[in-house]
């Protein structure tokens, strides 16, 4: 073979023979070479016929290469036809004599020091160096045809490797000489074939003779996938940009998509292959997306993909695609969360912008970031009540087991969507009424806070889920730590419980508002936590107190804010004593609430309060109080403290009382005998 090879290139090169001559000397060698290998197979010369033959057909390749491409002597089709018949041949002796030798060298030939020899040798050893796209991609074309035709009959999968890593190895050296305004129309066509080509021949015997793939095919059917995308890639963005690379990828998701229902319609159980289509056809379908929009809109279009998909793997009965929407969700979620939500609120307030502008911007948020919540709530409703499987649903044989239960799914999704909208709504809130009207930002920042806070506050009363309620505690402290660190710097609140600046009721408005909205919440929980019958009461009720005493303390704060400030611009004078008037109101309401409901916390709190406004008075009030202020705030002080007093003591025999009570029979004292009943009564 080599030395034919030799031999033609040597009469090119030095003209001794006429072009006619050289190919009709090949054509004859070559079927002298063929007709001897027939005869010596069978006998113990096998082996030297399988050579003879292999270098037969090798010959018959360079010539009809040659006659066409070299020397015109034949017309494009009658070379290919020459060259089928060769294929077929070839073909028709590897399978009639079940020798898979002479179908890797008759059609792939050596990998050697010197190139590749046969079939996709052919090219390398008569190239002329002109550029022939269509001549040489159509001869590749019918080997590996040639090669489809065996896979059908034998499973021979060193044929197909060695087929496919020639047939690429001549396009990568062939595509030196590319340019884009000649030859894409020549070269692209040819590589769609190419892949269709070498995709169905992975699985063509498996699929004729109902057997089963393994990891070679796979890998092969991934490999055939990529050097296809990404010669195409290379190609379309010479030629016409990135955008229209994704007419490939729609084009593959189509593709493994028929090939999906192809396998559902017949029932094909086979694992791998039916895993390695679906997977294929979800990724082209997820990378199509970058290629059309602007990343703006990547996750909105990812986000109905993970829908879409989690809806065919309900209608399939799929773990397969389920798991790979959960993965396009994920995708989702890190995109919202790490580049979306930075992109569009990371960057500084566009106070100056036009309102029309800004209210433009604002509906495309709303689309941005609505659509990957609203395919979260939708993936949650279908996960919590999957609908009915179609008729040709994928086998358990040919799918995977699951990963992960549907419940837990169902939970995750909902808790994520709700952790999303409140990401979004918060920072567009805040966003928006910056720009728009700055003095409601905080107030409503609140109100969006406190929403969560009643959510998670019905749920654990419903539910007196542990869970719930650690979130709660989260949130509530995330509202106090808000409150006091970014609202009271914001209204430059100081160290002396005053607000900076002069003291303006409109600005009071809005305080109140925040603060009220915080201690109207708090007495709600309160309420509902101490009367709520759960299955922990105990747990209920210790929350309810700290969700008290949490209300008391800002309402305590707001008052003493606003009750000095507002002295201090209005009445400096009575500023001192009337905090004093303010903290023995406290102080006697917590007295009379404690008293009332036998709270003993509340009582000792309404007595230190006391004593914290006595030492007040007579350290700090005497030196800063005018004298007409001093008595009004020393009488109206002294009134309040003696009403305590009173109260205090009226109601102390009563604290005696059941101090001194006998404790109640629980049900263990009840299980008890009657004698020793008897004299624990007595003892008592």
């Amino acid at each position: 073979m080599i030395g034919i090879g030799f031999f033609l290139k040597y009469s090119i090169d030095h003209g001794f023979l006429s072009q006619t001559a050289r190919v009709a000397l090949s054509v004859a060698v070559g079927l002298v070479m063929l007709i001897a290998g027939t005869r010596f197979l069978g006998g113990k010369f096998q082996v030297m016929g399988q050579g003879l033959l292999e270098g037969g057909i090798a010959t018959l390749y360079f010539s009809a290469f040659a006659a066409a491409n070299f020397y015109h002597l034949i017309d494009m089709p009658v070379a290919f036809a020459a060259m089928i018949a060769v294929t077929a041949l070839s073909g028709f002796i590897a399978v009639r004599f079940h020798s898979i030798l002479t179908a890797v060298l008759g059609v792939i030939g050596v990998i050697g020091v010197i190139g590749v020899i046969g079939g996709y040798g052919t090219p390398v050893m008569l190239s002329t160096g002109q550029v022939n796209f269509p001549g040489l991609y159509g001869y590749m074309l019918v080997l590996g045809l040639g090669v489809l035709g065996i896979c059908a009959w034998k499973r021979w999968p060193l044929l197909n490797y060695l087929s496919f890593a020639g047939n690429f190895f001549l396009v990568g050296g062939s595509l030196r000489d590319y340019q884009p305004a000649l030859h894409f129309w020549q070269v692209m066509p040819f590589l769609i074939a190419f892949f269709v080509l070498f995709s169905t021949m992975v699985f063509a015997y498996n699929l004729f003779n109902r057997t089963k793939s393994n990891l070679r095919d796979v890998l092969v059917l991934f490999l055939n996938a990529a050097v296809f995308f990404c010669l195409s890639y290379w190609l379309i963005d010479k030629s016409y940009g990135e955008k229209w690379v994704a007419a490939v990828t729609l084009g593959l998701t189509a593709f493994y998509v028929i090939h999906v229902w192809y396998c559902l319609v017949r029932r094909v159980l086979d694992r791998e292959l039916m895993l390695s289509f679906t997977a294929l056809s979800a990724f082209f379908l997820a990378i199509t997306v970058p290629l059309l929009l602007s990343r703006e809109w990547i996750t909105v279009s990812w986000a109905v993909q993970a829908a879409v998909m989690l809806w065919v793997a309900g209608k399939l009965s799929s773990e397969f695609l389920r798991l790979v929407a959960y993965c396009l969700y994920f995708i989702v979620l890190g995109r919202f969360m790490f580049l979306d939500l930075p992109a569009q609120y990371g960057r500084a307030g566009l106070a100056d912008l036009p309102v029309m502008d800004y209210l433009k911007q604002l509906a495309e948020r709303l689309v941005m970031f609505g659509v990957p919540i609203a395919s979260l709530a939708l993936g949650y409703r279908m996960l919590a009540k999957p609908g009915q499987t179609v008729s040709f649903a994928v086998d358990k044989a040919a799918d995977i087991s699951g990963w992960i239960e549907g419940r837990a799914a169902a939970k995750t999704a909902v808790f994520v969507m709700f952790g999303m909208l409140f990401l979004y709504i918060h920072l567009e809130l805040n966003r928006t009424l910056g720009a728009l009207f700055p003095p409601l930002r905080l107030p409503i920042l609140t109100l969006l806070w406190l929403s969560v806070c009643l959510i998670l506050i019905l749920e654990f009363a419903r539910t007196a889920n542990r869970v719930v309620l650690g979130f709660l505690g989260l949130f509530v402290t995330a509202v106090l730590v808000k409150l006091i660190v970014a609202d009271l710097r914001d209204w430059s609140a100081t160290s002396r419980f005053l607000y900076d600046g002069p003291y303006v009721f409109y600005d009071a408005g809005f305080r109140l508002l925040d603060f009220g909205a915080i201690i109207v919440f708090f007495a709600f929980a309160t309420r509902l936590l101490m009367r709520q019958a759960t299955a922990d009461r105990a747990l209920a009720r210790d929350a309810g107190t700290v969700m008290g005493f949490a209300g008391i303390g800002m309402l305590f704060l707001y008052s003493t804010l606003e009750l000095n400030s507002f002295l201090k611009h209005y009445v400096e004078n009575l500023r001192s004593g009337g905090i004093s008037i303010l903290w023995t109101l406290f102080a006697l309401a917590f007295l009379v609430r404690g008293i009332s409901r036998d709270i003993k916390p509340m009582r000792y709190a309404g007595l230190t309060l006391f004593a914290i406004v006595t030492w007040k008075v007579f350290f700090v009030d005497l030196a800063r109080l005018d004298q007409l202020y001093r008595i009004v705030a020393f009488m109206i002080r002294g009134v309040l403290v003696l009403c305590g007093s009173f109260l205090y003591l009226r109601s102390r025999k009563m604290f005696e009382t059941k101090a001194d009570e006998p404790e109640p029979i629980t049900a263990v004292d009840a299980e008890q005998g009657p004698a020793d009943t008897e004299r624990e009564g007595e003892a008592t």
